[in-house]
């Protein structure tokens, strides 16, 4: 399970890996009201994450890293619900990796600089998914996240196994 943490908007995808060959198997964005005080806008999150992790059980979560930003409330509001999302798999057990921006561009891209649009191509190419279908943006960052851990997890078992 992949996770692009926003407050406004959070991505979530969920896929699997067999034999080389990346499936979607979910992707949705979880969209809160901005006229919501901030405890309801955090439960949504909450409830919406906690259902998805009840019904596609995966195995491990990676959630996209916070990036600095300069606006000192959005970087709050972003860490906010980046909090609530490692609180709720935490507490379903799920283990939880942490992966940068750049790391994602930089797996599936080759280029750590990548922009939205590109990433958005790879990922529709990697899962098979028609151009015609709909795709939002936090939904597409969400399996990227996902696939670029998954690749980056199986690189590390692979050190650890030579060892």
């Amino acid at each position: 399970m992949g996770i692009d943490p926003g407050l406004a908007r959070t991505g979530i995808g969920v896929i699997s890996h067999n034999h080389g060959e990346f499936k979607r198997i979910h992707s949705d964005v979880i969209r809160t009201d901005p006229n919501l005080p901030m405890s309801e806008r955090l439960a949504k999150i909450v409830q919406a994450v906690r259902a998805c992790v009840l019904e596609y059980r995966p195995a491990a979560a990676a959630v996209e890293r916070v990036f600095v930003s300069v606006n000192p409330n959005s970087a709050l509001q972003l860490g906010q619900a980046r909090g609530a999302v490692m609180a709720t798999l935490g507490e379903n057990g799920l283990p939880v990796a942490e992966i940068s921006p750049l790391a994602v561009k930089k797996n599936l891209t080759g280029d750590s600089k990548a922009d939205k649009r590109k990433v958005a191509t790879i990922v529709r190419s990697l899962f098979a998914i028609a151009p015609q279908e709909r795709l939002a943006i936090d939904a597409s960052d969400a399996l990227a996240v996902a696939a670029a851990y998954r690749s980056t997890s199986r690189l590390r078992l692979r050190r650890t196994k030579r060892r």
